[in-house]
């Protein structure tokens, strides 16, 4: 309860899969959770979380040690911040305010956009929140260049200007068309199509904004890159050691009460933060564990960290 109110405070899926390896099966299951979480979702018409685990672990019968894999939430690493350039906030915010009604909307409608897009991890809604960010300075392009609307012509024209081509215009209106249609498409090819478009996407848009605000210089003074959000997670690795795995399930699992001291430390090279840290495990519901490796999650994926040693550098 939060001020009298009930607050739901989480939601645990417990679920079993066979497979090769402990991995196959974490991919397995993750899939099928989040699956479920589409169906609460639509039955309850409110937003939940994406899926984010906390241990799995192998039950197959007759063997005493059982691979195990845990995951830390809350681990406080603190990543550098983006620094706003005062010189382009203010082009923006001078520079809408003074355009024409139609301009000005069209402008704001495409950072409103380009804001959420920011917000996305996942490839395929980046590129589809960016796509719109494009597809919304279609109208106000086309008479900047004084082309046809029909076929994104003034999108083509600014892609030339800014180093792409037209067929890169076409490629990303196919991903979109797969995303838009529901096409008979594999989500990996989807997957694909979107990651290699998203660099022309995330550099279109703002080459579109400060032309039609007519301060094309502005651009080469902006940050060379996008922030991608991420929870920093830490990932343990190991095996329970148990004779009897049919006591785990309906909330009895064997885990690691882990205990986590990070601390930044200067960077050693640039795009990358070095960390000192200190790690602890005691074994839960099991006779005993044992540690094959741990590691840090982070948007590049896994970083493992060599068991027993204080510092890394992760990228």
């Amino acid at each position: 309860m939060e001020n009298d109110v009930p607050v739901h405070q989480g939601l645990e899926i417990e679920v079993s899969f066979h497979a090769e390896d402990i991995d196959a099966a974490i991919a397995r299951a993750v899939a099928a959770a989040e699956s479920a979480l589409i169906f609460l979702a639509a039955a309850s018409r409110a937003p939940i979380a994406a899926i984010r685990p906390i241990v799995a672990y192998d039950i197959t019968p007759g063997i005493t040690q059982h691979p195990l894999v845990q995951w830390v939430t809350g681990v406080m690493l603190g990543i550098a911040k983006q620094v706003v350039p005062q010189d382009v906030f203010g082009a923006i915010f001078d520079g809408v305010s003074a355009q024409p009604e139609r301009l000005a909307q069209r402008l704001m409608l495409s950072m409103s956009w380009h804001r959420q897009a920011l917000d996305e991890k996942d490839p395929g809604f980046r590129f589809l929140k960016l796509w719109l960010a494009c597809e919304a300075l279609e109208p106000v392009l086309a008479d900047h260049y004084h082309v046809d609307g029909k076929g994104f012509q003034g999108l083509r024209q600014l892609a030339i200007e800014g180093g792409f081509t037209s067929e890169d215009i076409s490629h990303a209106r196919k991903v979109r068309r797969d995303l838009y249609h529901a096409l008979r498409v594999k989500p990996d090819h989807i997957r694909t199509g979107a990651v290699a478009a998203l660099p022309m996407l995330e550099s279109l848009v703002i080459e579109a904004w400060f032309r039609l605000l007519g301060k094309p210089e502005i651009i080469g003074t902006l940050p060379s890159t996008t922030i991608t959000p991420h929870y920093v997670m830490f990932q343990w690795r190991g095996a329970a050691v148990c004779d009897d795995p049919s006591k785990w399930g309906k909330g009895i699992h064997p885990y690691f009460d882990v205990a986590i001291t990070l601390r930044r430390l200067p960077a050693r090279r640039p795009g990358s933060i070095t960390i000192t840290y200190d790690v602890t495990g005691t074994p839960k519901n099991m006779e005993r564990g044992m540690v094959t490796g741990y590691g840090l999650m982070g948007p590049s994926g896994l970083t493992y960290l060599e068991h027993g040693a204080g510092e890394d550098t992760i990228d």
